[in-house]
């Protein structure tokens, strides 16, 4: 019995050495496609861009401080300067000493 075991052993053992890898046949079908994957690190910036084009004008803006310089030659003693409505006074004097001015109301 033994020999008979290595006889259809050794006929098994030849015909698998003469198997080889058979016609390649046609593709199948392309799978389900997979999870998203993590996002890759961020790559560096680009140029800059060129420039746009200019935006329309705006519209005007509200008018400036106004420094306004009022000077009265008062040879006759009494000498009244006024202000206007939303005015300032910064400073007074009156004469080439520059004497104080006395502010009244």
């Amino acid at each position: 019995m033994r020999t008979a075991h290595g006889i259809l052993l050794v006929a098994m053992a030849a015909g698998l050495a003469g198997c080889g890898p058979g016609p390649k046949g046609d593709p199948g079908p392309p799978g389900p496609q997979g999870p998203e994957g993590e996002a890759g690190p961020v790559g560096p910036a680009g140029p800059p861009g060129p420039p746009g084009a200019p935006g329309p004008q705006g519209q005007q803006g509200p008018p400036g401080p106004i420094l306004r310089v009022v000077r009265s030659d008062c040879l006759g003693g009494d000498c009244t300067v006024a202000c206007n409505g939303n005015g300032v006074l910064v400073s007074a004097y009156c004469g080439p000493t520059r004497k104080p001015a006395t502010f009244v109301g």
